[in-house]
């Protein structure tokens, strides 16, 4: 999380209070949530044709199949790998992947400039089955960029992930997104139903309503956040001079979002 450290208003706070440590990693959870970037990596992955592969120690490694992924620090496989942070504070040979990591960075890079082909031709296959759906369902990830601060202006960023039921159009549950991965099947998707899938998914009737609705409600746990941490270093620092400061810290706006992928995950029974 070396990025948003180096973002961070903890580091100008001269003060030690055994809380903040807790507050950090209460922060790093928020920016960057790992179930969403894990959620983005593994849809990504699928496009790009390399393969999230379980170890029998917890932990995961990722085969590249495209160059273009390739790192000169890990060449053409990561090993090692875990979303949360927690796990490797406690494993210094572990490859933590969150929202600044190099690889995850080359992702959303590549999957930017090119998953919309020419002529609203889609450029990835964007698409699995799974055994763990009954219906169509339609993934989103959506990269977010916020602005901290009104004299100084600093961007933090944030993925969020989010779907549909393609039949009911009721939204999917977080946890339920997070436990739906690739089935084992060699069967395809004809480029004339993945276009119409993905048509559906554009113009989904809730699409920007829930969007719009989870970016603002990530921004106001932000905020919340950082002034209950505030009042804790208030009440135990005795400072009357916090309005400077604080009114500034806690000023969270909007900067962008873009869309990054749209999955169709279609029942493999």
């Amino acid at each position: 999380m070396q990025k948003i450290d180096e973002e961070s208003f903890y580091d100008s706070l001269n003060i030690d209070l055994p809380e903040i440590d807790k507050r950090i990693s209460e922060t790093q959870a928020i920016v960057g949530s790992k179930s969403d970037v894990e959620q983005f990596v593994k849809a990504t992955a699928t496009f790009f044709k390399s393969v999230l592969v379980d170890r029998k120690d917890g932990f995961q490694d990722i085969k590249i199949n495209d160059p273009r992924l390739e790192l000169p620090q890990y060449g053409d496989r990561l090993s090692k790998i875990t979303f949360d942070p927690e796990i490797g504070l406690t494993h210094p040979d572990a490859t933590v992947l969150e929202i600044g990591h190099p690889f995850v960075r080359r992702l959303i890079e590549i999957v930017k400039s090119e998953f919309f082909g020419k002529n609203g031709v889609y450029g990835r296959n964007a698409w699995y089955y799974s055994n763990e759906v009954s219906s169509v369902c339609l993934l989103y990830n959506v990269l977010v960029r916020y602005t901290v601060g009104l004299t100084e202006k600093r961007v933090i960023e944030e993925m969020l992930t989010f779907g549909f039921d393609g039949f009911s159009q009721k939204e999917l549950d977080e946890t339920f997104i997070r436990k739906i991965m690739p089935g084992n099947t060699t069967d395809e998707l004809s480029e004339a139903d993945f276009k119409e899938y993905m048509e559906e998914a554009i113009s989904f009737p809730d699409f920007t309503k829930i969007m719009n609705k989870k970016i603002e409600d990530r921004r106001l746990k932000l905020i919340s956040e950082r002034q209950e941490l505030y009042k804790k270093i208030i009440k135990e620092t005795d400072s009357t001079d916090e309005a400077s400061w604080i009114d500034d810290e806690i000023y969270i706006d909007k900067a962008g979002a873009d869309l990054l992928t749209i999955t169709v995950v279609l029942p493999l029974n």
